[in-house]
């Protein structure tokens, strides 16, 4: 038998030899194994008894392929070949004539499902441009949803070529509606889902048994999917256990030994969580239905078409509260990854941008009205749906033409312009969230004439979104190693050590002030029933910690020790030659610690995970990470900050982290949360997502170490 070729039969059994997705013959007979098999899935698992049944009939489907040929006394193998080439062409009709001719000649193929291919080959030769362009425009929802592309391809894609799940497409409406940027999920068997999902929320985490699809499936995943090989089909379905209680909003169960994977899942629901069960119209899955409903979940069944297959599945939503029913916007305010309905198009009485989108003609109180009229129409779209690409680019486009029309008009035309409709829509853009999108040409040109003018007088923000993230060849952001840092630190050293060895406040500022008295409590805590303690200083500059350190203590020993750049760890051994002062971090963290500090520094690492988890490892009582800049509503994103209010000549690059995406990782490594501190307001950062606010968390190790 040819190797690579997928078959099917029309009672359920097929075989399946390993080939590239893109590469497999698009045919199906039944609805839950066709989709394991084209996305790849091993057919392993006695929840899936007829994709195990095809497994074991593997020899016999190969023999019946070869008695074939020798009763037709020609190879059929081959004869499939060619009607596969004649498919990968996209010569449908072609195909359709070669499988009916095929069928007809050798009707035993139709046993192997190959009526199916002559289905699609059918459906796929019709001139469906043709028939869009009769209909009104967009309406066609085999089209604007990506069914025919999906039918094409043999895998889930809406019309643009990205990634959707393969659940029935009523589930697929109602769902992207309910995610948000902070969710998390768990998935139990990874797939487009996997992607689709990662665009949409904090973290994906998901598990696969599947070997080569655990490869493929891997190299397209973003930073923020965490993606697991299982075979063992118990410890596939225990991987969740791992994972702290009411950890996930969202548990999709879409992977082998599902009953299984149900009972582990439950308690690993948020509270007004849901769990995502696909296939729930096979009774194979009875057992983790019943499950669920002796749990007291309630329930939603979307039946519905799926993307490539013409039958009709189920894709079922369970939950608790009732807060998946609350209602998002009015439905004809809808926008969808799978295209806009047939009265939201009919019946909507939004100008196309295609007719506003010519600013060129516009004098300034006809950019106001147009910007008004335009902006104002895509934002609706956009913030209904930020994930709908349409709507995006529509923005991206906006958004530059505005910035064109700017930099086109005089003073004083400028601040007429900007002080009605023009000003308002262009505000209302920078806070949709379309900031996130990369500049323009003539953006960029903006942004490049604003940095030119810096050194004539021209003030940048302190804070500054990087929308590209942690990736920037400026020549201004030189980091902390700067000479001009010290210089600075060791002139206000003598200040410094007079305000902490008076009765006055250790700080000129509330806010410092507050800092400080943060620490003197976890410091005490620290230090409880102890003479001396060891402290690192993670980012420590000169040493300021340890003299506030003996000042709020002054009768116990403080064992100090700081981790810096090196300018800084050559001046702070000059002011304090009783310290100890690391320029690496490996001299550092070869011992372990009574408290470990971080104060305003694990922002500026680029892999802030990677230094929390030495952090941790190092710590045998308490971990202090304050100062910290965190957001609540969006993922974690980059910041340039300009600090030459405070005379130093450079710039650095840092985080600011989404707390529960923080918090998360931190119980990961087996931390335990003791006290959460509120550290500083909002950080004024222009062009953010989300303004940022100072917090402090102090952490203890889970197990060992002091429990006080």
């Amino acid at each position: 038998m040819h190797p690579g070729r997928t078959y099917f039969t029309n009672n359920g059994i097929l075989v399946v030899l390993e080939k590239p997705e893109s590469e497999r013959i698009n045919c199906t007979t039944s609805a839950t194994e066709v989709k394991s098999v084209t996305s790849n899935k091993a057919p392993v698992s006695d929840t899936e008894p007829m994709l195990a049944q095809a497994v074991a009939k593997e020899s016999v489907i190969q023999q019946a392929i070869a008695q074939l040929s020798a009763n037709k006394n020609t190879s059929v193998l081959s004869l499939l070949d060619e009607a596969q080439k004649v498919w990968d062409q996209e010569r449908f009709r072609e195909a359709a004539e070669f499988y009916k001719n095929l069928l007809e000649e050798i009707p035993e193929l139709a046993l192997l499902g190959f009526s199916i291919n002559l289905a699609h080959s059918i459906i796929l030769s019709i001139d469906w441009s043709e028939v869009s362009r009769i209909l009104p425009s967009e309406i066609n929802y085999l089209e604007t949803s990506g069914w025919l592309k999906s039918l094409k391809a043999g895998k889930p894609l809406d019309n643009e070529s990205n990634p959707v799940p393969w659940y029935t497409y009523p589930a697929i409406e109602f769902i992207e509606n309910k995610l948000k940027k902070d969710y998390r999920v768990f998935e139990f068997g990874s797939g487009h889902s996997t992607l689709w999902f990662a665009e949409r929320t904090l973290q994906v985490v998901s598990v696969e048994n599947n070997p080569e699809w655990f490869e493929d499936i891997q190299e397209k995943i973003p930073d923020n999917v965490e993606l697991h090989l299982i075979e063992d089909e118990n410890e596939y379905a225990s991987k969740i256990i791992e994972y702290p209680e009411e950890c996930f909003d969202i548990i999709v169960i879409d992977g082998i030994n599902r009953n299984k994977c149900t009972e582990y899942a439950i308690s690993k629901l948020k509270k007004n969580g849901f769990i995502i069960f696909d296939n729930t119209d096979n009774q194979d899955y009875d057992e983790g239905l019943e499950t669920l409903y002796n749990e007291g979940f309630k329930h939603i069944e979307f039946y519905g078409l799926v993307p490539s297959y013409t039958y009709k599945n189920c894709t079922s939503l369970f939950f608790k509260t009732d807060d998946l029913l609350t209602p998002n916007n009015l439905p004809s305010n809808k926008q969808s990854c799978l295209g806009r309905s047939g009265f939201q198009i009919t019946n909507s009485q939004v100008e196309t941008v295609d007719e506003l989108a010519n600013f060129e003609q516009y004098q300034p109180e006809q950019i106001n009205q147009g910007a008004r009229t335009m902006v104002a129409d895509s934002l609706d779209q956009y913030q209904s749906n930020s994930f709908n690409q349409s709507s995006i680019t529509n923005l991206v486009q906006e958004r530059g033409q505005l910035a064109y029309q700017l930099l086109n008009l005089s003073e004083e035309q400028l601040i007429s312009a900007y002080l009605g409709n023009l000003g308002e829509a262009h505000k209302k853009l920078m806070n949709s969230g379309i900031k996130d999108q990369k500049l323009t040409e003539h953006e960029q040109a903006f942004v490049n004439e604003l940095l030119e003018n810096k050194s004539e007088g021209t003030e940048l923000p302190a804070w500054e979104y990087l929308p590209d993230g942690w990736n920037t060849n400026d020549s201004r952001i030189k980091g902390w190693n700067v000479q001009n840092i010290l210089d600075i630190r060791k002139a206000n050293w003598s200040y410094f050590l007079e305000l902490t060895q008076s009765t006055n406040p250790v700080a000129e500022n509330y806010g410092t002030h507050n800092t400080y008295m943060a620490y003197a409590y976890v410091l005490a805590l620290a230090a409880r029933k102890k003479d001396c303690i060891s402290l690192l200083d993670w980012g420590g500059g000169v040493g300021d910690y340890y003299l506030i350190s003996k000042a709020l203590l002054p009768e116990v020993k403080i064992d100090y020790h700081c981790k810096e750049v090196p300018l800084l760890c050559e001046g702070g051994r000059e002011l304090l030659p009783e310290a100890t002062f690391y320029e690496n971090e490996e001299d550092c963290l070869r011992r372990s610690y009574d408290l470990i500090l971080s104060s305003g520094s694990l922002q500026y690492w680029e892999d802030w995970r990677k230094v929390a988890q030495q952090l941790a490892s190092a710590s045998n009582s308490y971990l202090y990470i304050t100062r910290l800049p965190v957001v609540h509503q969006v993922p974690s994103f980059v910041v340039v900050q300009r600090p030459y209010s405070y005379g130093y000549q450079t710039e650095y690059m840092g985080w600011f982290l989404n707390r529960e995406e923080f918090l998360n990782y931190m119980i990961g490594l087996d931390m335990e949360l003791v006290r959460e501190f509120l550290i500083a307001e909002k950080f004024p950062v222009l062009g953010a997502p989300e303004p940022g606010e100072g917090r402090g968390f102090l952490f203890r190790p889970r197990t060992g170490g002091d429990q006080a």
